[in-house]
């Protein structure tokens, strides 16, 4: 996931910026509330993944509504760090595409051999894959945040906030109604993963968070957040009705995902600076890396255990965790891996 660092100059689960703005003590505070959730929210990312499969036990859907609010806040995250200097539209694309492309690009091709080498999931072989990763189907981020940053910041240059939120609503509207909502819309129709067309909203939610100067208290914060989860549960909830559903589920993206993802931002931007904070922040840098990198190893290690319960999927998470971040530390010594990672 890209997004930024308090350390880092552009949008990306922690890509470095060479030139980073100097930041108020203020303002730096906030950001260490953010890269230390981004931490902790990679972890929820590698327990989602782990959690097991069809047929799912109900904690596993209930441990997956505590997940969810992961993704939407990388996305918010990105739009509030989203460059504000009115730079050439073209020179911005390139610069974005710049950032993203070679990370994505590396991964798919490491996922590409590793599913070559040890045939635990789909090869990336066709042509849609470009976009939504195949086998390597957590990668799909890298691309929806690219096609997010580059519709916000062009819309925002070009056409103004009113415009480019219209825009960006109405392709979260068609993101929604293709995926959690389709079987309802129309039974015949195959969902599909919605995250392409959300991010947009989402980022520039994030965007106009930074442009208005949005803050919260923390207790306000907390309870914004805790709305949002009871809004997302009640949906799920009509879905589940609407649908004639025998099982509740918990999709990528609902409508009340928006301000889940927006109300668990606040909340880490308004988390107050102490060593804890400090020291969690200091290895929100390490977001990038861990999201990419986990699946391959969360897979190599389940073909050693289970995860058919609470316990052992907790397990397999949390070594999957701990060993994706070793290896994101060992390549970040690297110079030319290091701008791959975070």
């Amino acid at each position: 996931m890209l997004i930024q660092s308090s350390t880092a100059g552009h949008p990306a689960l922690g890509l470095a910026s060479r030139n980073p703005p100097a930041a108020s003590p203020e303002q730096s505070a906030r950001n260490l509330g953010i890269d230390a959730l981004r931490y902790g929210l990679a972890f929820l990312v590698v327990l989602l993944h782990a959690l097991p499969g069809d047929p799912e036990p109900g904690w596993a859907v209930t441990t997956q509504f505590a997940c969810r609010a992961a993704v939407p806040f990388f996305f918010v995250t990105s739009g509030y760090f989203l460059p504000r200097a009115p730079s050439p539209a073209l020179d911005f694309v390139r610069k974005t595409a710049m950032r993203i492309v070679p990370v994505y690009a590396l991964w798919m091709a490491i996922y590409f051999l590793y599913f070559t080498l040890n045939p635990v999931g789909t090869l990336i072989a066709r042509p849609q894959d470009l976009i939504s990763g195949g086998g390597a189907f957590h990668l799909w981020f890298l691309p929806a945040l690219g096609f997010g940053m580059v519709s916000v910041g062009l819309g925002m240059r070009i056409a103004g906030p009113w415009a480019t939120g219209l825009a960006c609503l109405g392709l979260a509207v068609i993101g929604i109604a293709t995926s959690s909502y389709a079987p309802f819309i129309d039974p015949a129709m195959e969902p599909r993963r919605g995250g392409l067309l959300i991010a947009p909203l989402l980022i520039f939610a994030g965007h106009m968070a930074a442009l208005h100067g949005l803050r919260m208290k923390p207790l306000h914060a907390a309870g914004l957040f805790a709305a949002a989860n009871l809004l997302v549960a009640a949906e799920e909830h009509f879905i589940r009705a609407a649908t004639q559903a025998t099982q509740l589920a918990s999709h990528d993206f609902v409508a009340s995902t928006i301000p889940l993802g927006m109300s668990l931002f606040l909340v880490a931007q308004s988390l107050p600076a102490s060593r804890l904070i400090t020291a969690c922040a200091s290895f929100g840098k390490l977001s990038l890396g861990i999201y990419a990198s986990h699946l391959m190893i969360l897979l190599t290690l389940s073909r050693f255990t289970d995860r058919a319960t609470a316990p052992e999927a907790f397990a397999l998470a949390l070594a999957t965790f701990l060993a994706a971040t070793v290896l994101v530390l060992a390549m970040r010594r690297s110079r030319r891996l290091a701008r791959f990672v975070g």
